[in-house]
């Protein structure tokens, strides 16, 4: 059945693609691509060129020095939006952590792929999970805290000054 949408995509010499259109959200992604920065190309093309494989990877600070960024936040944004961009089709992968093994890089096999995605994936659910045991623990707060009527309020503050 695809063979057919793209014959008659070819035939009728439109030029978009046909998988953009059965996506849920495609005019905002279009109207993403636009907006991203010329910086963002650059990385990958540098990545492509100088981090293709694990063991050449580039650490952050490889990269910020590369091209002049000064916080890790705007890295990890322009690594975010090269990940989400349609146009850019190199994967790039990642490690962190302290143990000097860290860094970007383009993957050269399926396997750097599924072991960096399953990093984020991981880190995603511990997100997911921490902001749980935040709204229990604001919820259990809410349930716990005591209400006092304003002459039992007096009261306890004398007791706490006096004490």
């Amino acid at each position: 059945m695809k063979d057919s949408i793209n014959k008659k995509e070819k035939s009728s010499r439109q030029t978009f693609s046909v998988s953009n259109y059965s996506k849920k959200g495609t005019k905002s992604q279009v109207n993403q691509e636009k907006r991203l920065e010329p910086i963002c190309y650059e990385i990958h093309e540098y990545l492509k060129h100088n981090a293709v494989g694990y063991e050449n990877r580039k650490t952050a600070r490889d990269i910020m020095d590369k091209f002049n960024i000064k916080k890790d936040d705007t890295l990890r944004k322009y690594i975010r939006k090269i990940r989400d961009s349609e146009t850019l089709h190199k994967p790039i992968c990642s490690k962190s952590g302290s143990s000097g093994m860290n860094g970007y890089w383009i993957a050269t096999d399926i396997e750097e792929i599924i072991k960096s995605a399953n990093a984020l994936e991981r880190r995603g659910w511990d997100c997911i999970k921490r902001a749980k045991r935040m709204k229990r623990k604001a919820w259990l707060n809410k349930q716990k805290r005591l209400i006092f009527g304003n002459h039992e309020r007096d009261v306890i503050e004398s007791v706490i000054s006096n004490g």
